[in-house]
Order: C-alpha cells, then structure tokens, then sequence
C-alpha cells in the first residue's frame, strides 16, 4: 500500500535521526532499514525515501548553515525540535526541485503544518535572503557558478507560482490560528480589553522657512596639461645618479651605525623591550595622587528603602519575550493535545501514584538487601583484607631477600671492577713512560710530510690561476679596445611628463594626472558609501529601538496581567487552605463529639456497677446486723472507714507517681530513640567515610604495589641487560687481546693469594696479642 506525503516526510525524518556513521555506513543502513531500493522494479517509496536520505548527508554542510540563519531569523516560531523536518524539506527544496516538481512539492508542503512551511518556504524563495547571506555562506563551501546557476537560479525562476503557494499556507495558518480563538471564546476563556492606543495629533506650530540653498558648482570634465616646468632642465642625470650614490652611502653608515653594538649601548638578546614596570609606577603614582586621607566629611550609605527603578536591557526583554513565547507554544499544545485525544490525564495521576508508590516499597526493598549485602560484604572485605596482609608480607620478605641477593651481587661486581681498574693502571704505568714519545715523534714526522705536500701544491694552483687571469684580461682588453673604435655610447636623458603613460603596453596603463582624478572619484564614492552605510545603521538601530519598546510594553502588561492573576491564585489558596482548616477542625471536633459520648456512657456504667455493688454490700451488713452479729459493728465500720480513707490517700499519690513516671519515661524512651537514631546516623556516616578512605587506601596500596613490581621489574632487566652487556664486552675485549686477558687473569689470581695472606697475617696478629705486635713493629 503507498504511504501519503505526510507519511513518507515523517519516515525520511526517522531514517534521517536514527542514522549513526559511527556504527553503519549511510548505505548499509538505508539497506538495513529500507531493503531494496535501487533495481527497477523497487518500490517508489523506497526509491524517494532513500534518496532524500542522501540529498540530507550529501549536502549536510550546505544544509547547516541554512538551517543555522534560518533559526536565527525565526528564533520565536521555529522549534528545535523540527530540525530534522526542516533538513529534510529543505534539501528537497534547494537540491531535488527540478526532479521533484512544483505539484509534488505543493503536495508535501500542504500535508505538513501551514505554519512551519510558510515561515520556512518564505525564508527560502526569499531573493534578499538568496543574494546576501545564503549565498555568501554558499560560495564558500561551493563554486560561485554552482551557487548562482543550479541553487539560487532555479528558486528564482519559479518564485511566481511559489507565492500563490505562500498565500494559501499563510490564509491557511492564520485561519486555523483564528479557529483556535474562536474555540478559545466558546470553552469560556475571554479576552482582556486591551488599551485604545494613543493617537498622536501635531501641535500647532509655525512651519520653518527653507534654507536658501547655493547654485550647485559646475564641474568641469576636462582635463588640461599644465605645462612643463623650467626646474626639470636644471639637473642632468647624471648629477642626480650622484646624488642617489650619495644618499645611498650616508643611509649606509647611518644604518650601520645605528645596529652597531658597542659598550655604551650593548645588544639585549633574549630580552623582550618592555615598558610594563614604567607604566604601573607611572599608574600607581596617579591613583596615589587622587588618595586623600585626609578629608573630614564622609558619604553617606545608599538608602534602601525607596523602591529602585530598573532598567531593561534589550537582552532581559529579548529573554523574558522568548519565555513567553515557549509558555504560549507549551499552552497551546496542551490545548491540542485535549482537543485531538478528548481525556484528562486524572486517571493517569492516579495510575502514577500508584506506581511512585509501589516503587518506593520496592526501593525499600532494594535498601534491605543492600544493607545485607552489605554485611556480607564488609565479612568478606576483612578476610580479603587479613589475607591481603598476609600476601604483602611474604611479597616483603621476598623483595627483601631478593634486595640482600642484588646487593651481595653489586659487591661482588664492584670488586671486579677495582680489579679491572688497578690492572689497566697497572698497563698504563707500564707503558707511560715510552709510548708517548714515540707517539710524538710520529705525529710530527707526519705533519711535516703534510706540510711540505701543501706547499708544493698551492704552489703549483698559484701560478696556474696567475696564468688564467692573465689571459683572461688580455681577452678583455681587447674586446674594450674593439667597442671603443666601432660604437660610441651616450646616455639617455629622461624628462617626466605627469600627462603621458608608460607605454609598455600593460592593462590600466594611465598617467599621474589621470591617476590623480580616478583616485579622487574614487574617494568621494567612499564617502558616499560611508554615509549610505551609517544611515542604514541608524535606520537599523532605531528600528531595533522601537522593535525592544514595543516588546516591553507587551511584557509589561503581560506582568501586570499575571500578578494580578497570582493575586487572585493566592488569594483563591489562602480561602481554600481556610475553608480545609475549618473542616478539618469540624472533623475533629465531631470525633472528640463521639469520643465524650462514648466515655460518658462507660462512666455511667461503671458507677452504676460500683453502686450495685454498695448497695449489695449495704444490705448484706444489714442483715448481719440483724441477726445478732453487730456486737463490734460500729468500731469496725470506725476502723474501716479509717482504712477506706488511707487507701483512697495511697491510691491518689500511686497515682500521681504513676503518671509522673510513665511521663518520665515516655520523655526518656523519646530521648533514647533519638540518640540511637543519631548515634545511628553517626556510625554510618563514619562508616562510609571510613570504608571510603579503607577504598582509596587498598587502591592506592595495590598502585603502589604494582608500581614497585613493574620498578623492580625494570630495575632487574636494566640490571640483567647492562651484566650481560658488560659480560658480552668484557669478553669481546678478552678475545680481541688474549696477551691482555691472560695478564688479567694472573694478576686476579695474585690479587687472591695476596689477599689471602693479607687476611691469615691480620688472624695470626689477632691471636699473638699486642705485646707481640709491638714488638715485631719496633724494629
């Protein structure tokens, strides 16, 4: 089934946003998404989406900068969120128009909103727009021909049939903008009687008289020689070459002079001239100036108590306009949203309490099993920690005896090297004495051979090339000797001539006087222009001026509109929140209604009981009185009555203890949960800071460790590496002189056994005493 116009513009937009080059190719994802688009039997929708898609990537940075000045010039209606609708229109518009048609245009552009096409469609078919800012930011992305020819001309040729286009959208936008109202006007929603604006009426004053204006000057357009001066035949030629050959060579001196270095002014390289220091002594010394610390009066604080007058800037009456824009645009999508769906979204509130609700029992939830993952994994954090501690030790106590092993090592290399270094001394006194002589003596015998050999030969150059430059002259002579007796040369003289032109042929070839005229035609058209441009900036200000004025009083009766209406909401929720007060007072007041009622009833049946009661107990000690068993009745009912008394005295103040206690420890059971809670809050605030540094501390820890190892690792290979490069050079040399490498080898040997000896003689003065080692010394 085909897709309309609207469906395939809304398609094209989703192909063109969900495009990602940093995951598919534009082909493999139009393959992807689309299918087959490219045989001759494709679906045409295919075929259109596909290539629209193109023409959007293809002429991206085109499109851009279309798009930018675009929204810069309908900042107020065009939405950021229809970019991508308006990169795809556009590039239908600009690039695919012939292929595309105008009927198939004015079939896509109807099935959109008549708004956003009208604003977009006026912008692109406009010719200011097109010869000024496009094209200038067009040219420098393509040639000027393209631009001219296959984008700005085609838009031109068919502007006409564009306009009735135009016209239709726009009585289309405005009569669905006026359908709006009238909707607005039936639902209820009435408009505020705006002010009758002012009408200026000119005061009645004496019209000025003109200014007499002189006769305009007539300009002569001819142009007459004047003629020659007698000055031109005062010097020759040659007395002005001498004066150039002089000039030249004072300027010389003079330059050279200037850049000499000498002890009185000595060069400053690498120094930067400056006269920073100077200028903030010289602005300090100014402000110090102004500083008066004497003065006797003072100025008074500002009050504050006056209201202040603010002054707009065209930036806050720019902003706080575009605010009111987007509220309009927010309100009335909100209105066509009720209108094309008919529902409230109470039913949804609802459902989203709901949720929020169970979200948050599931969140709570969620808390439990952190806090128990949590325990388990501070349990598991200690064991990794005890054994991490456990593993650094062993990991020291190997790095220490590795450092022991590589120090004994460095010991040992060491004396290797003193070794080596006493035996090339050794050679060296052996041969000190002989070799350099012998060497010196050589190297003078070769100098002098060398010097004899120069000599000679410099010599022998010398008297060629004297030889060479003889004849040469002696060829010059005679082709001077030959000029002179055929030709007899004259200098030209010159005379300048300001009317006359070079005459070399060259394009805009003219003469000083001519150049003179065209230079001062030309600067009055820059003056001109100069005046032109100045009278359209002001024009353009006080248009802006009037443009920032107008949009002020606009906000201002929107802000005076809108405390109102604040006033009134307020006013509206203060009653509200009244009236719920009262209710809920009423509320209370009924169940305290009910609860007295319901106490009263309990009371009067307990009293009734407790006289039911009384009165048994009266007629039972009336009966025994009766019958003959109140012989101790009257101090028994003294006694009791004693008792009753006493009893009614201890239960008042078991009472009042009781109450004190239970108000006693309800205050303490209150104080004893809030200091838990916060003891709690405490803990667990020290707890995560604590786990936090313990976090920080084990990684910094493992990379300081792992530090250490890849050091340590390094350290050995260059260790390893320079051993066995000393090792493979010890051995190279070794194998180079083997007279040398034996000498070495007897003399570590007797290095040995002299140490040897050494170390036997020092055990055996040890162990004779020092009474023997003086006298063995003495002697």
């Amino acid at each position: 089934m085909p897709m309309s116009r609207a469906e395939l513009v809304a398609e094209a937009v989703r192909l063109a946003d969900g495009f990602d080059p940093r995951i598919l190719t534009l082909d493999s994802y139009l393959e992807r998404e689309l299918g087959d688009a490219d045989s001759d039997d494709a679906d045409p929708d295919r075929v259109f989406l596909k290539q629209a898609v193109y023409t959007c990537f293809r002429y991206q940075p085109a499109l851009s900068v279309f798009l930018e000045l675009f929204y810069y010039e309908h900042a107020a209606s065009a939405a950021r969120a229809d970019y991508t609708l308006y990169r795809v229109l556009a590039g239908l518009v600009l690039f695919r128009l012939k292929e595309l048609g105008i009927a198939e245009l004015e079939a896509f552009v109807m099935a959109e909103d008549p708004t956003k096409m009208a604003n977009l469609l006026g912008y692109i078919f406009n010719e200011e727009n097109l010869d000024t800012t496009l094209k200038q930011e067009w040219i420098a992305i393509f040639d000027l021909e393209f631009v001219e020819n296959e984008m700005i001309a085609p838009l031109k040729e068919v502007k006409r049939r564009i306009a009735d286009l135009l016209e239709r959208l726009e009585i289309k936008a405005y009569g669905i903008a006026e359908a709006a109202n009238k909707r607005k006007e039936a639902a209820g929603i009435t408009r505020l009687p705006s002010k009758a604006l002012t009408k200026p009426v000119s005061p009645r004053l004496t019209k000025p008289t003109g200014r007499p204006l002189p006769e305009p000057m007539r300009i002569s357009q001819t142009l007459h020689a004047n003629p020659e001066p007698d000055c031109l035949n005062n010097t020759s030629v040659a007395e002005i070459e001498d004066a150039n050959a002089e000039r030249f060579e004072r300027t010389l001196k003079e330059t050279v002079a200037t850049y000499e270095e000498s002890a009185v002014k000595p060069f400053k390289l690498h120094e930067t001239r400056s006269n920073l220091e100077e200028l903030k002594a010289k602005r300090e010394a100014e402000i110090q100036s102004t500083l008066r610390f004497d003065m006797s009066h003072y100025k008074r604080a500002p009050s504050f108590r006056k209201k202040p007058i603010v002054k707009q800037t065209a930036s806050s009456i720019l902003r706080e306009d575009a605010l009111y824009k987007k509220k309009q645009e927010q309100e009335a999508k909100i209105i066509q949203a009720y209108e094309a769906e008919l529902k409230d979204s109470h039913s949804f509130e609802i459902w989203q309490k709901k949720m929020r609700e169970r979200d948050a029992n599931l969140a709570k939830e969620q808390v439990e099993l952190k806090r128990a993952q949590a325990r388990a994994s501070e349990h598991n954090a200690k064991a990794a920690m005890m054994q991490r501690v456990l593993d650094n030790a062993a990991y020291a106590e190997t790095l220490r005896a590795e450092s022991n092993s590589m120090s004994e090592m460095r010991k040992l290399e060491g004396d290797v090297v003193l070794l080596q270094n006493q035996q090339l001394v050794s050679q060296v006194q052996a041969v000190r004495e002989v070799a350099p002589k012998i060497a010196v003596k050589n190297v003078l015998n070769a100098r002098k051979q060398r010097r004899d050999d120069l000599k000679e030969e410099l010599e022998v150059r010398r008297l060629e090339h004297e030889e060479e430059l003889r004849k040469e002259q002696a060829v010059r002579e005679e082709r001077i000797r030959k000029l002179k007796a055929e030709q007899v040369f004259e200098k030209p003289v010159h005379v300048f001539d300001p009317t006359t032109h070079s005459g070399k042929g060259l394009l805009g070839e003219m003469s000083l006087v001519e150049m003179q005229e065209r230079l001062e035609i030309n600067r009055v058209r820059e003056e001109e222009q100069v005046k032109q441009r100045r009278h359209e900036i002001i024009e353009h200000r006080e248009k802006k001026l009037a443009d920032l004025k107008r949009r002020e009083e606009k906000l201002l009766k929107l802000r005076q509109v809108a405390a109102e209406t604040a006033h009134k909401q307020r006013e509206a929720r203060i009653r509200r929140e009244a009236e719920q007060q009262q209710r809920d007072k009423e509320i209370r007041d009924r169940a305290n209604a009910v609860l007295l009622v319901h106490t009263e009833a309990k009371r009067e049946r307990i009293d009734e009981r407790h006289r039911k009661l009384e009165e048994e107990e009266h007629k039972r000690k009336k009966a025994q009185m009766f019958l003959g068993a109140a012989q101790h009745l009257v101090e028994e009912t003294r006694f009791t009555q004693l008792l009753k008394g006493r009893d009614r005295e201890a239960s008042e103040r078991q009472r009042e203890s009781k109450a004190e206690v239970a108000a006693y420890e309800a205050i303490r059971k209150k104080q004893n949960k809030l200091e838990r809670k916060n003891r709690r809050k405490v803990r667990v605030a020290h707890k995560a800071v604590h786990d936090r540094k313990q976090q920080e501390f084990i990684k910094a820890r493992r990379e300081e460790l792992e530090k250490q190892k890849k050091a340590m690792h390094v350290k050995k290979q260059t260790f390893m590496a320079a051993r066995d490069e000393e090792r493979n050079a010890i051995e190279r040399i070794h194998g180079l002189n083997r007279y040398a490498d034996r000498i070495t080898k007897e003399s570590l040997r007797r290095s040995r056994a002299l140490a040897a000896t050494r170390s036997l003689t020092a055990q055996r003065q040890d162990n004779a005493g020092p009474a023997e080692v003086s006298s063995s010394v003495s002697p």
